[in-house]
């Protein structure tokens, strides 16, 4: 895991930062597949558009 984020001279963040490996969602996740497939998530979210 890596990710850039910019710190002042003390070390502390300048801003927010939501990494890939943030897993807060977990539990959504997991209740949305209890109702669609991997194949609909991907489908409907169109994962291409945000890549960097």
């Amino acid at each position: 895991m890596h990710a850039l984020i910019a710190v002042d001279e003390n070390g502390a963040p300048l801003t927010r930062s939501i990494i890939w490996a943030d897993n807060r969602s977990t539990k959504q996740a997991e209740d949305l597949l209890q109702h669609m497939n991997g194949h609909d998530i991907y489908r409907r979210t169109d994962p291409l558009s945000v890549v960097g």
